[in-house]
């Protein structure tokens, strides 16, 4: 965690620290030549490097019989949610522990910003969820819903969704 001169505020760069390492660590396997391979880091944020439109690896999405699998490639998909770290999650606006209670995920050509997203979309609401969603093509978001199944937002919705391994 870093910190500031200000008592009030404190940085903590995990919402992107882990997939910005990724997205380095897939430049160095590119210059060495690595053409497929999947990245994880911490178990919340995978990234695979394979861009053959017919593979793909398969990453965990949702809990419970929601869950599915998703067939990731050349993209990456992070997770948040309170299950590891409890109530961590600050809700810049309010100063308070974000609303959400349940999971969120990002789908993003790169780790970094699917790591980042992540967190921002736990702590937004499912229509700021879905706006975002619907401007920024190449962005997906998943929502566990109260009753336990997902709402798939974006890249992971429809025609362009990742292929799913249920």
């Amino acid at each position: 965690v870093l910190t500031s001169r200000s008592s009030r505020l404190h940085l903590d760069l995990g919402a992107v620290g882990k997939g910005y390492a990724l997205d380095r660590l897939a430049g160095v396997l590119a210059e060495w030549g690595a053409e497929s391979a999947l990245l994880n880091s911490g178990g919340s944020t995978a990234l695979a490097l394979d861009q053959q439109p017919e593979s793909g690896w398969p990453v965990g999405l949702g809990e419970g019989d929601a869950r599915r699998e998703l067939l990731l490639r050349g993209a990456a998909l992070s997770g948040s949610g309170l299950a590891v770290k409890g109530s961590h999650l600050i809700d810049p606006r309010t100063g308070r522990p974000a609303a959400r209670t349940l999971r969120a995920w990002a789908h993003a050509p790169d780790a970094a910003v699917a790591d980042a997203l992540s967190t921002a979309f736990f702590v937004m609401g499912d229509e700021e969820v879905a706006a975002f969603c619907a401007v920024h093509a190449g962005i997906g978001a998943a929502l566990t819903r109260p009753d336990g199944r997902l709402q798939l937002l974006g890249s992971l919705s429809g025609a362009d969704a990742p292929k799913s391994r249920t």
